[in-house]
């Protein structure tokens, strides 16, 4: 077990690189719905709270704008439309979260 973080993104390359689509896509799935968790999780805070945060919500802002550079990538389109259509919005917002 480790932790589905910024951290798998270089293996998720890895994989799409040696053409191993199906793999990367099912790490891709996990990592996409951690994201989703983290940045609900961090939404749900108020500024204060949000601050005791500040490296977890960095981590997960790296593994997001990381798999989002990845998405191009995925010759899958029904999934790679899943994937921008449930990250795409933490992707705009993130800006509005840190002021």
């Amino acid at each position: 077990n480790f932790p589905y973080d910024y951290s798998v993104v270089p293996f998720i390359e890895i994989l799409l690189k040696s053409g191993d689509e199906k793999d990367a896509r099912g790490h891709i799935d996990i990592l996409a719905n951690e994201i989703d968790q983290y940045m609900q999780f961090f939404y749900s805070l108020d500024k204060k709270k949000l601050n005791s945060f500040d490296i977890e919500m960095q981590k997960t802002q790296m593994a997001l704008s990381s798999l989002m550079r990845l998405l191009p990538e995925i010759k899958d389109e029904n999934f790679r439309n899943k994937i921008d259509k449930k990250l795409r919005p933490y992707s705009e917002q993130d800006k509005k979260l840190l002021n």
